[in-house]
């Protein structure tokens, strides 16, 4: 559904929400399931591994990271971490430039460092967007 939101009138309306790569499919179904079980880990890590494994999965024929961004962000909300949706996590990765890039990258190349690194760079993408959050307000 968020392909379909981010992505229309930039792809063909039978391209929107539609997953075109088989392993991506699965990918994205995985993540689902995992989503549906109870976890204790704590929302902002379960945001940061949602928005990877959305990148990760490169299901869509585009705006993979449009989707990332939206389902990390909702995820963010879901978890009770920004109920409100008041932080901008948008900003803190724009701000971090290619670290979010090759974070992001080594997360999909698998390991402990690259979800450790990944995990790390996220949680200082949500500072900088909180504090980009209250930079507005002030």
């Amino acid at each position: 559904r968020l392909h379909a939101i981010v992505a229309s009138g930039a792809v063909d309306d039978a391209e929107l929400g539609r997953p075109t790569d088989p392993e991506g499919a699965d990918r994205l179904a995985t993540l689902a399931r995992s989503l549906t079980t109870p976890t204790k880990a704590p929302g902002m890590v379960v945001a940061a591994v949602v928005h990877a494994e959305v990148v990760a999965a490169d299901a869509f024929t585009s705006h993979n990271g449009f989707v990332a961004r939206a389902a990390e962000r909702l995820t963010l909300v879901g978890s009770g971490v920004d109920p409100a949706s008041v932080t901008i996590p948008e900003m803190g990765h724009l701000a971090s430039g290619a670290a979010y890039r090759s974070t992001l990258a080594g997360y999909r190349d698998g390991g402990r460092d690259g979800l450790h690194s990944w995990l790390l760079q996220a949680i200082r993408s949500y500072a900088a967007g909180a504090e980009a959050a209250a930079d507005l307000v002030r």
